[in-house]
């Protein structure tokens, strides 16, 4: 499995509140549908338009239809695509993952409109460079999956998303460039994938989400999917669907 979504350098930093708006060390903020962001990056979508912090790939447009708390999230579309094809749609963050051994935690709340066919990436953390490696979270046929591309290696969890419903991701990675790394999936799937490498050089620097298919798994050809996203938080602690 090969992490599908481009790379971009996103020129923005600090941490921002489930509205979207900056926060400094000192700042708090309690609005009905959030409360302040405790962690590094918190996004609940709810502004007037995409967070400056993440670059939009794609058909990614916010919807006022749709939400998992307050009154938005982001919603993503992919036309049907090819057998063979590699496709990345969705929003990208360079801005928290800096160049540091620190764990690297991540919670998303995702609906899909309905199942891909096979192997697509959903969350997921990755290097930035002309030939990325990536660790993620991808749905397969055999239910949420982790894989590090380092090692290349996976787990399934048996856990389908249901269509319609809100599925809450959390995924952790232990970084480490020899076989004594993890990635930790919970939320509402469980697998963990343990004394894996799970970073690199040049180190992870850069955290996403969205639909992503890779010409080398990418062996079906796959409908138009639509996933909502909303709640997305970027922590060097782990996280709960709680949070």
């Amino acid at each position: 499995m090969r992490e599908a979504l481009a790379l971009m350098l996103v020129a923005a930093c600090g941490r921002f509140d489930f509205d979207g708006r900056a926060l400094d060390a000192a700042s708090s903020v309690d609005t009905p549908s959030s409360a302040a962001c405790a962690y590094e990056l918190c996004d609940g979508f709810e502004g007037s338009a995409i967070a400056d912090v993440w670059t939009a790939i794609g058909n990614v447009s916010l919807d006022s239809t749709v939400a998992h708390r307050g009154s938005q999230s982001l919603h993503i579309h992919s036309d049907a695509v090819a057998a063979g094809s590699n496709v990345a749609i969705g929003i990208v963050e360079t801005a928290t993952l800096g160049s540091s051994n620190a764990p690297i935690n991540l919670r998303v709340f995702a609906r899909f409109g309905s199942l891909p066919v096979n192997h697509m990436g959903l969350v997921g953390a990755a290097q930035v460079s002309d030939d990325p490696f990536a660790d993620g979270v991808y749905e397969t046929s055999g239910g949420l999956t982790v894989y590090s591309e380092f090692s290349n290696t996976s787990v399934e969890s048996m856990v389908q998303p249901t269509p319609g419903d809100w599925t809450c991701v959390t995924f952790g990675i232990v970084r480490a460039d020899d076989a004594t790394g993890s990635l930790i999936l919970g939320g509402d799937g469980s697998a963990e994938l343990d004394d894996v490498a799970t970073d690199g050089v040049p180190r992870l620097a850069a955290a996403g989400v969205g639909i992503a298919f890779a010409s080398s798994t990418d062996v079906d050809a796959e409908p138009a999917l639509d996933l909502w996203i909303d709640d997305v938080i970027v922590a060097n602690a782990p996280l709960t669907c709680a949070d």
